[in-house]
């Protein structure tokens, strides 16, 4: 049994200048204030099949370069709570039916485990080095473990949302 996602907060992570990717569905819905560290943010680009967002903010912070690997690898999850260690088990296609608009969605993703609790959307998972995986987007609670959508899918979203984007570079495995 999957975790039902919390839709009123989430986290995210710069990747462009001014760009910060997050979980779409911690930004989707009723129209709210959106804010990246007070500051407010707009929604420059969300894509319902990879469940991610990008949001156009003032931010000085330096951007996550892309890291193109697949599992078996190490890895380390940041949430609030700091930075955890994960191992990444699995990449590959999640398929996903969205009841609420009756579409089956196909996403790449990176199963991790351990799981994560409830808020951490839109967290990211990166190598050692600091490179981007991937985002996270669900938590598999019935299994201890949790998917990240691939930096692949979010160098392809930020393709089409006109930005430069950060680089899609090799990580260390």
């Amino acid at each position: 049994r999957c975790q039902r996602p919390v839709p009123d907060r989430g986290l995210g992570v710069v990747v462009g200048d001014g760009l910060v990717a997050t979980a779409a569905h911690t930004v989707e819905g009723e129209l709210r204030g959106l804010t990246v560290d007070g500051a407010p943010a707009t929604v420059v680009a969300i894509d319902a099949r990879t469940d991610l967002a990008v949001l156009g903010v003032p931010t000085a912070a330096t951007p996550m370069a892309l890291a193109d690997v697949v599992a078996p690898v190490s890895a380390v999850l940041h949430d609030l709570d700091g930075a955890h260690d994960v191992e990444v088990v699995r990449t590959g296609t999640l398929v996903v039916h969205d009841t609420t608009d009756r579409v089956r969605h196909e996403r790449q993703v990176h199963t991790f485990t351990p799981g994560v609790p409830a808020g951490t959307s839109g967290a990211p998972i990166t190598t050692a080095d600091r490179a981007l995986l991937g985002i996270v987007v669900l938590d598999r609670a019935d299994r201890d473990a949790a998917d990240a959508v691939t930096s692949a899918e979010l160098a392809a979203l930020l393709s089409v949302a006109g930005s430069p984007g950060p680089r899609l570079g090799c990580g260390r495995g």
